[in-house]
C-alpha cells in the first residue's frame, strides 16, 4: 500500500509541473488527407482557386483575383493550424516547392507564426525579377538571395530558451539573432500562406508544401482557437524592391 501510494504521488507531481510550468507541443503534417483536417483556410481577394492533395504534397495552382481588386494587393489562400501556447522555444521546418516559367510570375509561398512576429518566404513582386528568399522579424521584412524560377527546399526556424533565434534555408544559416526579443511569445497559430500579387500582366503557377513539422516548450493560453485569429503580415512590393537594391531592411508589413 505504501508503494502504491508512493507511486501516485509521484504521477500527481508530474502531471502537476507539467501543467504548471509548461508542456512540450508537437504538431506534423505530411499532408496524405484530402480533407486536411488539421488547417483552417481562408481567402482574401480570390475568386477561385485550386487545392491538390496528392503524393504527400498540397499544391496551390489557379489563383484568380476578385474583379475590382486594386493593383498592389494580394490574392491570398492562408492555412492555419491553431497551437495556442506561450512558446519558450521551438523548432519549425517546412518543405515547400515552386514553378513559374519566367519573370512574369508573381507569387509568394510564406510560412508565418503569428504573434512571434516571425516569418519566411519565397516571392516575387515583380514582372522583371526572379523571386527571393524573404524573413522576417518584429515586422521587418529582410531580402537574401535570389531563388531560380522553379524550385524547392526547406527552411528551418529555431527559437532556444536563452533567445538564440536561427533561420536556415536548406541547412545554410540566413538569419541569426543572438537577443531576439518577440513582442509576444504567445503564439496562437502557424499559417500558410500562398499568394499571388496583383499587377499588370503577372502570372501564377505552382506553390506547393510537402511536409511540416514543429515541437516546442511552453504553456497553453487558451482550451479553444480563438475566434478570429491575427492575419498575418505579407511584404509590400515598394519595401522589397528597397530591400533587393540597398540591403536596408525597412518596416515594410502590411495586415490584411
Amino acid at each position: 500500500m505504501k508503494n502504491i501510494i508512493s507511486s501516485t504521488l509521484s504521477a500527481l507531481l508530474i502531471f502537476t509541473v507539467s501543467t504548471l510550468f509548461g508542456a512540450t507541443v508537437t504538431f506534423e503534417d505530411h499532408f496524405t488527407d484530402s480533407a486536411l483536417p488539421a488547417w483552417q483556410s481562408h481567402t482574401t481577394n480570390v475568386t477561385s482557386w485550386q487545392e491538390t492533395v496528392a503524393g504527400s504534397s498540397l499544391t496551390i495552382s489557379g489563383i484568380t483575383q476578385t474583379p475590382g481588386t486594386p493593383a498592389g494587393q494580394y490574392a491570398m489562400v492562408t492555412y492555419k493550424h491553431y497551437i495556442g501556447y506561450n512558446m519558450t522555444d521551438f523548432h519549425l521546418r517546412w518543405d515547400i516547392s515552386w514553378t513559374q516559367a519566367n519573370n512574369s510570375y508573381v507569387q509568394d509561398i510564406q510560412i508565418n507564426l503569428g504573434q512571434l512576429k516571425i516569418a519566411f518566404a519565397i516571392g516575387d513582386v515583380f514582372t522583371t525579377s526572379r523571386p527571393y528568399l524573404l524573413y522576417m522579424l518584429n515586422n521587418i521584412w529582410y531580402s537574401g538571395a535570389s531563388m531560380p524560377y522553379s524550385g524547392s527546399g526547406y527552411v528551418d526556424i529555431i527559437y532556444e530558451t536563452n533567445q538564440n533565434l536561427t533561420i536556415k534555408w536548406n541547412d545554410s544559416t540566413v538569419l541569426y539573432s543572438g537577443s531576439y526579443s518577440p513582442v509576444s511569445n504567445d503564439l496562437t497559430s502557424i499559417s500558410m500562406i500562398f499568394a499571388k500579387y496583383i499587377v499588370s500582366g503577372g502570372q501564377f503557377g505552382t506553390l506547393s508544401t510537402d511536409r511540416i513539422f514543429f515541437e516546442g516548450n511552453g504553456t497553453p493560453l487558451h482550451s479553444e482557437p480563438p475566434v478570429d485569429p491575427e492575419q498575418p503580415a505579407v511584404p509590400e512590393p515598394l519595401s522589397i524592391f528597397l530591400l533587393i537594391c540597398s540591403v536596408i531592411s525597412l518596416k515594410i508589413f502590411k495586415r490584411k
